[in-house]
């Protein structure tokens, strides 16, 4: 008995260039080949390499700051967050060519209502963030760094004694702490 029905349609995958174009490609758009594969390019092929990745003619550079300045580039393109860094310093250097000046980078601002406890000196000492300042012990304060002078005395970061602020540097011991030895 024969088979009557129609056979299968094979399946077809698009075509794909060769191995070896494919090969080359990855070359020029996987950082670790294509990093590889600058040191094999002579100075004029640096130069349309990187008018290419910039879209704009390269300045006259050396082969070396021609192929930082590729390697920096290819780089950029595989990690979004160095261009985004790339994109923020162009931002910055806008903004001082401008004006002259950089504005500090801004700190995440504290939503009214949030509190900070803080135990120092065998008491707890809670305060909250308000509209216009800071309130500790019913009194309105303008900064962290004036409670942190009322609570300890001392002239105190008050973002780090409240712990909203990372430790930089070496760690001295401050009056009423204990070591855990």
């Amino acid at each position: 008995m024969t088979n009557l029905a129609a056979p299968a349609p094979e399946r077809t995958r698009p075509r794909q260039p060769p191995r070896a174009a494919r090969l080359e490609a990855d070359r020029w758009t996987r950082p670790p080949g294509a990093l590889a594969a600058l040191d094999t390019l002579s100075t004029p092929e640096l130069r349309a390499r990187l008018q290419a990745l910039e879209k704009a003619p390269p300045p006259r550079l050396s082969r070396d700051l021609l192929l930082r300045a590729v390697s920096f580039r290819i780089q950029a393109q595989a990690a979004p967050s160095a261009a985004r860094l790339d994109r923020r310093l162009a931002r910055l250097a806008a903004t001082l060519a401008r004006t002259g000046k950089v504005a500090p980078a801004r700190r995440p601002r504290l939503k009214p209502g949030a509190r900070m406890i803080r135990d120092w000196g065998g008491r707890t000492h809670a305060v909250t963030a308000a509209e216009a300042g800071f309130i500790y012990d019913g009194k309105t304060y303008g900064s962290l760094s004036e409670i942190a002078r009322a609570i300890t005395g001392a002239r105190w970061s008050g973002p780090r004694f409240f712990g909203l602020k990372a430790k930089t540097g070496s760690r001295r011991k401050s009056p009423g702490e204990t070591t855990d030895a």
